[in-house]
């Protein structure tokens, strides 16, 4: 799971960068495009696995 979350931000990276190289050349369009990827991958929400306890299962007499 930490595998894919490495590669989101190395992709929203590579996106935020490719942007600036895109800006700077006066290509706005793709700097906008870009900027919108990667701000897209950085936003989106990753899946977890959360484990839930309930209290009255674990403070239960026996």
């Amino acid at each position: 799971m930490i595998l894919f979350a490495v590669v989101g931000l190395l992709a929203a990276a590579f996106c935020i960068c490719r942007s600036i190289a895109d800006f700077r050349a006066k290509r706005y369009v793709w700097a906008a495009a870009g900027m919108l990827s990667g701000a897209a991958l950085l936003v989106t929400p990753m899946q977890t696995h959360a484990v839930k306890f309930e209290k009255s299962i674990l403070t239960q007499p026996k």
